[in-house]
C-alpha cells in the first residue's frame, strides 16, 4: 500500500523526541519553564508554619495556666501562713494560761501540804499528850475487827477472812500500853488457833471436778434389759383333753381350758422397761441437773443439799445405767467419794475474843467513872 502525498507532510511536521528539547530551548526566552517541585514545597512550609503557630499558642496557653496556678498557690500559701500565725498566737495564749494555772495549782498544793503537815503534827502532839485517846482508838478498831470476823463466819462461812481480821485486831492491840489487854490478846490467839485447825474444803477444786463429771455423763450407757421369760410348763397329765361324759363335768372342763389361757412368767428380779431415745435424753439431762445442783450447794456451803444431790445422782446411776461399763463405775465411785466429804465443817465463832474485849472496855469504863469520884473525895 503506497503512501499518499497528504500523509507524508503530516508526519514531517511532528517533532521527533530528539528534536523536542531544541524546540523548548528555542522558546525558553519567552515562556516560563514549569517547576513541578515548587507546589509541594510551598504546602509543606505552610503546614510547618501552622504547626509552629499552634505550638506557640499551646505554649502560651500553658504558661498562662501555670502562671494562674502559681498565683492561686501563692494566695493559698499566704492564707495558710496567716492562719498558722493566728493559731500560733492562740497556742501561745493557751500555754500562757496553762502556765499561770499550773502556778496557781502549785501554790494551792503547797498550801494544802503545809496545812496537812500542820494537822498531822497537831494530831501527833494530841495523841502524845493524850495517850489514852490513842489506846481507846486502837481498842475500838480491834473490837470492830472482831465483830467483822464473827459476821464473816456466820454469814459467809469464810474462815480465811475471819482469821485475817482477828490477826489485824491483834496487831492493833500490840500498841496498847495496858497490861489488862493481855487477856484480850490471849483470847484472840485461842480463837485464831481454833479457826486454823478447821479443815477448809477446796471449793474451787471440787467445783472443777464436778464439772468434769458432768461432761462424762453423755458417754454413759443405759442398761439393756434382756431378761428371759419362761412360761410355766403344763403338766404331763394335761396333754390330753378330758372327755366330758355329762353336763355335770362341763364346768370342770371349761375351768381347765380357761387355766390354759393364763400364762404365768417367772423373773429373778424387777423388770425395768427400755427407755425411748427422748426419755434417755431427759434422763441424762436430769442427771446433769442433779450434779449442777450439787455444785451450787458446794458454792453456797449447803452440806445437806450437797449430799442429797449426790445421793440422788448415784441412785439414778445405779438404776438406769450399765454397772459393767467402766465409765459408770468410775462416776459412781467419784460420787460416793464426793458425798463423803464435809463441805461445811463447824466453824468456831470468836466468842472468847468478843467477851474478853467487852470485859476490858467495861473495866475501862468503870475506872473512868470512879476516877472523878476519887478526886472529889480527896
Amino acid at each position: 500500500m503506497s503512501e499518499t502525498p497528504a500523509e507524508k507532510p503530516a508526519d514531517q511536521d511532528l517533532p521527533t523526541p530528539a528534536e523536542a528539547p531544541d524546540t523548548a530551548a528555542s522558546a525558553g526566552d519567552d515562556a516560563p519553564i514549569p517547576n513541578h517541585d515548587t507546589a509541594p514545597r510551598g504546602r509543606a512550609g505552610l503546614v510547618v508554619a501552622i504547626l509552629a503557630l499552634l505550638l506557640a499558642l499551646g505554649a502560651g496557653t500553658g504558661a498562662w495556666q501555670l502562671w494562674r496556678q502559681q498565683q492561686a498557690l501563692a494566695l493559698r500559701l499566704t492564707d495558710l501562713q496567716t492562719d498558722q500565725a493566728a493559731r500560733s498566737r492562740q497556742l501561745e495564749e493557751s500555754l500562757t494560761a496553762l502556765r499561770e494555772r499550773d502556778g496557781r495549782l502549785e501554790q494551792q498544793l503547797s498550801s494544802l501540804g503545809e496545812a496537812q503537815k500542820n494537822l498531822s503534827d497537831a494530831l501527833r502532839e494530841l495523841l502524845r499528850r493524850n495517850s489514852h485517846l490513842q489506846q481507846t482508838w486502837l481498842v475500838a478498831e480491834a473490837r470492830y475487827l472482831i465483830r467483822l470476823a464473827g459476821q464473816r463466819l456466820a454469814l459467809a462461812r469464810d474462815p480465811t477472812t475471819a482469821i485475817a481480821a482477828l490477826k489485824a485486831a491483834d496487831r492493833r492491840l500490840q500498841d496498847v500500853a495496858d497490861p489488862a489487854i493481855v487477856a484480850v490478846r490471849k483470847a484472840l490467839a485461842e480463837d485464831i488457833d481454833a479457826l486454823e485447825k478447821v479443815p477448809v474444803p477446796d471449793v474451787t477444786g471440787l467445783a472443777l471436778r464436778l464439772g468434769a463429771l458432768i461432761r462424762d455423763v453423755d458417754a454413759l450407757k443405759l442398761i439393756r434389759v434382756r431378761e428371759a421369760t419362761q412360761a410355766t410348763p403344763p403338766e404331763a397329765g394335761d396333754q390330753t383333753e378330758p372327755a366330758v361324759q355329762n353336763w355335770r363335768e362341763l364346768p370342770a372342763a371349761l375351768w381347765e381350758d380357761m387355766k390354759k389361757l393364763i400364762v404365768i412368767r417367772r423373773h429373778d428380779g424387777p423388770i425395768k422397761p427400755l427407755l425411748a431415745p427422748e426419755e434417755h435424753f431427759f434422763l441424762v439431762q436430769n442427771l446433769k441437773l442433779q450434779l449442777e445442783q450439787a455444785r451450787l450447794a458446794l458454792l453456797q456451803g449447803n452440806a445437806d443439799l450437797w449430799r442429797d444431790s449426790l445421793d440422788t445422782a448415784r441412785n439414778w446411776l445405779q438404776a438406769w445405767f450399765d454397772p459393767a461399763d467402766p465409765a459408770t463405775a468410775h462416776l459412781a465411785a467419784a460420787l460416793r467419794e464426793l458425798a463423803a466429804m464435809d463441805i461445811a465443817p463447824a466453824l468456831p465463832a470468836p466468842t472468847r475474843s468478843h467477851e474478853a474485849i467487852t470485859e476490858y472496855l467495861a473495866s475501862q469504863g468503870d475506872a473512868a467513872a470512879s476516877a472523878p469520884q476519887t478526886g472529889a473525895g480527896s
